[in-house]
């Protein structure tokens, strides 16, 4: 067993976060081709959700508590 702690591939884990997206994308789309409102709402939260972290985590937001963004 190794002491070697492990190393996160950070482009990759921001990559699937893009995949995230565009599943939420997709399921907001379904709910509204099938008049389920309720449901599109909920997917459209989750989404906003899931994309303001996403965002935050590669740009930051601007202070020192939260992360600073891989892209700055």
């Amino acid at each position: 067993m190794s002491d070697e702690k492990p190393k996160p591939q950070i482009f990759a884990i921001m990559r699937n976060g893009h995949e995230v997206i565009r599943g939420g994308m997709l399921e907001v789309k379904e709910a509204i081709d099938k008049d389920d409102m309720a449901a599109a709402k909920e997917a459209w939260e989750k989404l906003v959700k899931f994309e303001t972290m996403h965002k935050t985590m590669e740009e930051g937001d601007g202070t020192d508590t939260s992360p600073t963004g891989f892209f700055k």
